[in-house]
């Protein structure tokens, strides 16, 4: 969540990286940024206190568009250069569907240990641990049965994805805003994982 207060304690310079152009922070930051400049004394020309609601408005519509986007996955992500960087519903999900629970689980414990959710943490490693493991056992009973185009081990998969998904829900803190963090070290360990498990499998085999 943005807070003024936060806000209040960078000096001019650092404020006016806010006001910039360019700038890459949410609309409500600018916003806090222009008044409180104008608060200390500063003085904006017509056309550039015309710019700079301008920007904020631009951002707000861009940020409104995001939200109806996100919505449903992730409610609480924000482009605040200042929030807390954490992996995203979605790419939870995704990692948890297309790897494995157990890639997501480490996702999404990362996630809590981030936010110093030790509880929450501990209940998605458990829930990801036992779930990888009663995935192993019916794989190896039934064996990958498949459904019309669906297999059985992407139906357990999205089952154990929609699990870990509703702990979060269930868990994390509603009020806690979060940038998305980038995913592409996950995903190259995820895929060099599964490179060594393929090379074994079929050629060590």
């Amino acid at each position: 969540m943005v807070s003024k207060k936060v806000i209040e304690k960078l000096s001019n310079k650092e404020l006016n990286n806010y006001i910039k152009p360019e700038s890459k922070f949410v609309a409500k930051s600018i916003r806090y940024a222009f008044d409180i400049l104008k608060e200390r004394g500063n003085v904006f020309s017509e056309t550039e206190a015309e710019r700079i609601e301008q920007l904020i408005q631009s951002k707000e519509k861009i940020e409104a568009e995001d939200v109806m986007i996100d919505d449903k996955w992730d409610k609480n992500l924000t482009e605040d250069q200042t929030a807390i960087k954490l992996y995203s519903n979605k790419v939870i999900w995704v990692f948890s569907v297309i790897f494995g629970v157990v890639f997501g689980t480490a996702l999404q414990v990362f996630n809590f240990f981030k936010v110093n959710d030790k509880k929450g943490a501990i209940v998605s490693l458990i829930f990801g641990i036992s779930y990888a493991l009663a995935t192993t056992y019916l794989l190896n009973l039934f064996g990958d049965i498949r459904y019309g185009k669906m297999s059985l081990r992407f139906l357990l998969s999205g089952i154990g994805a929609l699990g870990l998904y509703l702990i979060r829900e269930k868990m994390f803190k509603s009020e806690t805003e979060y940038r998305a963090k980038s995913f592409i070290t996950p995903l190259v360990i995820s895929l060099s994982i599964h490179l060594v498990i393929i090379y074994f499998v079929f050629f060590e085999s």
